[in-house]
This record gives structure tokens, sequence and C-alpha cells, in this order.
């Protein structure tokens, strides 16, 4: 631990960094592999360390997840992840309390503060639901319909996941300029065609819907499966995911089928997806799609197409195969990158090393749909 008042030294240490610096770095990389991680997988454990690290500018205080080499991730009770260069910390400290999430009373009365008061509110026992001058309830029972839909799509296939750990959230702007500034807060490309995004960090989805655009309620569905995918253990919030792997597992929920009775192959179709799929002239390949996100930035309509026909393909034919994958994707480090070669090796240990043979059949098996 290193005092508020430390000697801010001009010697230098190492490759130019200042002494001072460099022993306090040093002290919260120390200090950060003491305290255990406080990863997702081991969410509700009875106590989890709290740490607080101090840049100048604020005080970041949550559990650690992670760090990498230069950046800590720390957990906050809001679900929210603070990444802290670890070059900027001037303190580090423990914390007495035990982390415990804020409740969905305490996390709807941190929201309200934060936006205007044209904005009105609801919750139910896993959502706070915010909408812009409208009524929320409808948009909060969507959203638990899709909770009970995506629950239900796994336990009937004998896989259990984990709860949601922390309320979640959905602010739903009802007009376009208020949309777009919050896009460019959260950094987030945006233009006419961008209804909503899930944020990462902040573990919530800000969603666009002017007078109940269907459009706008199909995104907010596919932002849905990526928040809960992400809280509930199938993706990592800090660690490499592959663009196919988490846009193809939302757009499987984005057909209204019903998940609670065996619903046939057919049913469990997007057909818009499957329409696009079969459209395309120059669809990306199985081993392209795989190992890099760069389709999905150079051919989007394509790559989204192409993500939910593997997705599709691969949960249909190979679920036990596909689950295993998506549990070794959601183990990845905080910081993790995988290269293009990594991320096909990864996709091989569980699918077989015949690329060629496995793009064949599913190509055969999208073709019978």
């Amino acid at each position: 631990m290193i005092g508020r008042n430390a000697p801010k030294l001009s010697i230098t240490h190492g490759a130019g960094v200042p002494f001072a610096v460099a022993s306090v770095r040093a002290a919260v990389v120390l200090g950060l592999c003491i305290c255990p991680a406080a990863h997702p997988a081991r969410a509700g454990a009875a106590r989890r360390p709290v740490v607080a690290l101090e840049t100048g500018a604020a005080t970041f205080v949550g559990a650690v997840l992670g760090r990498s080499q230069s950046t800590c991730f720390l957990m906050q009770r809001d679900g929210a992840i603070a990444t802290v260069p670890l070059a900027r910390v001037t303190r580090f400290r423990s914390e007495p309390d035990a982390f415990r999430p804020l409740t969905v009373s305490q996390f709807k009365t941190r929201l309200v503060a934060a936006h205007s008061r044209e904005f009105a509110w609801c919750t139910t026992p896993r959502f706070v639901v915010g909408v812009q001058a409208g009524d929320p309830r409808p948009y909060a029972e969507l959203l638990e319909d899709v909770y009970r839909r995506f629950s239900l799509y796994w336990s009937v296939r004998g896989l259990s996941l984990r709860r949601p750990e922390f309320p979640l959230a959905a602010i739903i702007h009802t007009q376009r300029p208020s949309f777009a500034q919050r896009c460019r807060d959260d950094r987030v490309p945006v233009d006419d065609h961008v209804y909503g995004y899930y944020h990462r960090l902040h573990n919530r989805i800000i969603a666009f819907i002017p007078d109940d655009d269907p459009n706008g309620l199909q995104t907010l569905r596919h932002e849905a499966v990526h928040q809960l995918a992400f809280n509930m253990g199938l993706h990592s919030r800090t660690g490499d995911q592959p663009e196919w792997v988490v846009e193809g597992l939302a757009m499987l929920f984005e057909a209204t089928w019903d998940a609670a009775r065996r619903s046939s192959r057919r049913e469990r179709v997007n057909p818009t997806r499957l329409r696009d799929f079969r459209a395309m002239s120059h669809r990306p390949g199985l081993r392209e799609l795989v190992a890099a996100d760069t389709p999905f930035e150079s051919r989007p309509l394509q790559a989204y197409a192409a993500a939910w026909a593997l997705t599709f393909y691969l949960s249909e034919t190979h679920s036990r195969e596909y689950w295993a994958y998506l549990h070794e994707l959601a183990r990845q480090a905080p910081g993790d990158r995988l290269d293009g070669e990594e991320r096909l090796r990864l996709f091989c240990k569980h699918f077989g090393n015949n690329l060629k043979l496995l793009e064949a059949a599913w190509l055969r098996f999208m073709d019978r749909l």
C-alpha cells in the first residue's frame, strides 16, 4: 500500500520510468496478485476482496476480475467493469467490506439520478428499464420473455447457465438526437441504421425505439440476448470473443419460436437470415469467418447471415461440441486477444481439423432447410 503523500522523486527507474510511479505500479501489481480475482464463474462466492485504485483524476472501487500487463479490470457494484491503466495508478488500498452487487432497487435509484426526468422507469426481478417519454412496462415484459426463452433453450438441452449476478439495465430512447448523443458518449459509431447496442463495459442495453417500431423491438430482443449471454457465462466481457460467435448466438433468438415446448427445426429457423444467406453470391468461407472479424467490417450483411447460419448448423447438429467451444471461449483471461491461428486451433479442437469437410456438411445442411 502506498501512502497518499509518497514523494514524487525525479530519479528514473528502468527505461525512463519515474521511480515513484514504478514503485506504485509494482505495489499495485503485487496487491492484485495477492487479491484473488472475482471471476464471473464464481459469482455468488461468500467473500470477494474489494480494492480501490486511485489515478489522480478518479478513484475506482471494485472486485478484481483480473489484469493484463497494462490494465486492471475491476467489477463494480452496478455490474460495470472499470478498465484502469496501471501506469496511471497513484495509490492502491484494500477495502474492508466484501463485494456486494447493488439490489434492483438500489440500481434503479442510481439510474434515475443519472438520467433526465423525461425517462419513466420500472423494475422486474432481473431488469431495470427506462423509457424516454413512454411506458417502460411492455419493454420490461419483452425482456423477461427473452430471459425465459433463453434459459429454457439451454435447460431443455441439459445445460445449466448461472443466473445474472447483477440487475440488468435497458435504456430506451424514443428520440433519435438523444440516442445519437448517447452513442457518442459511449464511443459507439452511429448512423440512421443503428437502433441499439449492448455495451460490455457498463453492461447496459441502449436502444432507439420510436413508437413501437418493429425494427427497434427486434433490436431490443437481439441486444437482450447479448446481455444475457455475457452475464450468464456464455461469453466473457473482458476476453476475446469472435464476432461470429457473439452475433450468431444473438440471431438464434430473433425468431420467436416457443422455447417451452419441443419446437421443430423449421420453427427455429430465422427466416430473414436464411433468406440473406441464400441470396449471397460471395459469402464468407468457414475459415475466413472463424479466423477473423474482418468480414463484419467489409461485408457486414453477408457476415451476419453467415454467422447465423454457422451458429444454427453447429447448435443443431453439434450441440455438445458447440457448448464446449462456447465454454472455453468464455474462460479467456481478461485482456487476452486470440490471433487468427489461435482462433482456428480452438475451433478445430472442438469441431475437427478437416474444415473443408465441415464446410461442405454445413452448406448441405443449409440447402436442405
